[in-house]
């Protein structure tokens, strides 16, 4: 196992290799700056992250900051965070070339932020973002995604009654 330690000056953060070869071991020497994407959890001896994505940064005058935050989403054996950030990248990027139906009804929507804004916070937030933020971006999308639930449940008992047909009383 191969442990590195990186700090931005506020803390200091373990991160934890279990496959690992040479060029790793020497692109993550003392002094090089490191940008990592991963699941941060508390360890024994402080925050850590398992196996985190990582990026080579320049000298350590210039940071290089990107426009937004990286998001780190949920995963499965074989798909990688690269991969869902580029689908996820291309998704956003529909959202600019195609209308999307509103789920809410005006008197729900007003004053909420738009669908594709509420999109766009949620999967590529500003740096400048602080947690609080996120809310109204989530509430949007709650919102939205309990009614149409909720319609779709409406739909489906309604088609289940049609399907049925009472008998025919006689006198």
């Amino acid at each position: 196992m191969m442990t590195c330690q990186i700090s931005d000056g506020s803390g200091i953060l373990t991160m934890r290799f279990f496959n690992f070869n040479a060029a790793m071991k020497n692109s993550l020497a003392t002094g090089r700056r490191v940008l990592a994407y991963g699941e941060a959890k508390r360890g024994k001896y402080g925050a850590e992250m398992i196996h985190p994505e990582y990026r080579l940064q320049g000298d350590l005058s210039t940071p290089e900051l990107q426009e937004t935050l990286t998001p780190v989403y949920p995963t499965t054996e074989g798909v990688k965070q690269a991969t869902l950030r580029k689908l996820t990248d291309q998704a956003l990027e529909l959202l600019d070339t195609c209308a999307i139906a509103e789920l809410l009804p005006p008197e729900l929507a007003q004053g909420m932020m738009s669908l594709p804004e509420a999109l766009r916070t949620l999967h590529r937030p500003p740096p400048t973002l602080q947690l609080a933020d996120l809310e109204p971006a989530n509430t949007r999308l709650n919102d939205g995604l309990f009614l149409k639930s909720y319609w779709r449940t409406i739909l489906v008992c309604w088609r289940f009654a049609q399907a049925r047909s009472a008998i025919t009383l006689s006198r």
